[in-house]
């Protein structure tokens, strides 16, 4: 990932983190994990599974566009070579 990626990263996790505690002010199932009873909040498995996904996604694009920017330094140089040759 490039820094661009991960200061998406970071803002996500922010707003992940800042969701996670709005939303256990207000969550039984949250309140009672915290007390150290009961199972952990769907909410919160979902909400790390989208970011997770996302990250995941976001890899695959910067790795496409990292081969992208390299085929098209390597018809530059290969036009440049045709250019002298001629």
């Amino acid at each position: 990932m490039n820094a661009a990626d991960l200061a998406e990263q970071d803002v996500l996790l922010y707003e992940l983190i800042d969701a996670y505690f709005t939303h256990a002010e207000t969550c039984a199932m949250c309140q009672a994990r915290r007390a150290g009873r009961g199972m952990p909040c769907p909410y919160l498995g979902s909400a790390i599974g989208i970011v997770l996904s996302w990250r995941e996604k976001r890899e695959l694009l910067t790795r496409a566009e990292d081969l992208r920017q390299t085929r098209a330094e390597q018809a530059l140089e290969i036009a440049a070579e045709i250019a002298r040759a001629a």
